[in-house]
């Protein structure tokens, strides 16, 4: 009995040594996941770093389909398929389904078309029609247009050459708005004294000019408004999101204002 006591001491001895000497690998972290896929933008990785199954970053950044660059979701477009397996625009980034994300801008939107990116991110068929970039800029409009119209509703807007001129030396408009086919004395008139004004109070002018004389009437529910002011509102940033997402859609830098 007194012979095999050292030796059951020393199995216990060893067994305690090795569990001190065995270490826990570390686990990745979610930054070190990100880094590895931007390592392989060809990789199946990467395909999947386009779609909602890409692990989320806390600042709600996603990669683009096209360009596999990473940007704010605010600054990117979701698609999903519809039950048909059409390429469907998600704008308010709340259909259900796995989605793919592509640059807010035209031109990303028709490369993700002719490369067939979509079905390559969702690793099935998708059909994207052809027309999907104007379609995608359609919806942006309209979009645009009913926040104006919310504005509208809500008090917020100020229509006509004399009172949006009155509002602008006041300094009381968060944008001037103009009609986009406005007589252009009238319309460069207005929008040189709300620059200047914008200039001597060290703010950034915030001028809207892509809409045309028809679309601003029907959305603002009156006849012939060439030009108008918005004031400072929570819609009024809800109208403005929407209304420069489309402009930066289309690419437009005449008009995005000043």
């Amino acid at each position: 009995m007194n012979s095999r006591a050292p030796s059951k001491a020393r199995t216990k001895g060893a067994k305690a040594a090795g569990a001190r000497g065995r270490r826990k690998t570390p686990r990745a972290s979610t930054s070190d996941i990100h880094a590895k896929i931007a390592e392989t933008p060809s990789s199946p990785a990467a395909e999947s770093a386009a779609t909602d199954e890409a692990p989320a970053l806390p600042d709600h950044h996603r990669c683009c389909a096209v360009t596999r660059e990473r940007h704010a979701t605010d600054d990117l477009i979701r698609f999903v398929l519809d039950p048909e397996g059409v390429v469907t625009p998600d704008l308010a980034a709340k259909l259900p389904g796995r989605g793919v994300w592509v640059t807010a801008q035209r031109q990303h939107v028709e490369r993700a078309v002719a490369r067939n990116a979509f079905a390559r991110s969702l690793k099935r068929p998708a059909t994207a029609p052809p027309a999907l970039g104007a379609q995608v800029e359609a919806l942006l409009q309209r979009r645009a247009l009913e926040s104006l119209s919310f504005a509208t509703k809500a008090g917020l807007i100020v229509t006509g050459f004399m009172k949006v001129e009155a509002a602008v030396e006041a300094a009381t408009l968060a944008a001037l708005i103009q009609a986009s086919d406005g007589a252009a004395d009238g319309v460069e008139r207005l929008r040189r004294k709300y620059v200047a004004i914008c200039a001597a109070r060290d703010q950034a002018p915030n001028v809207l000019a892509g809409f045309t004389n028809s679309q601003l009437s029907l959305a603002i529910g009156r006849s012939n408004v060439i030009h108008a002011g918005i004031k400072p509102s929570g819609i009024t940033s809800k109208f403005l999101f929407e209304a420069h997402r489309w402009q930066k859609f289309q690419h437009d830098d005449a008009a995005c204002g000043v």
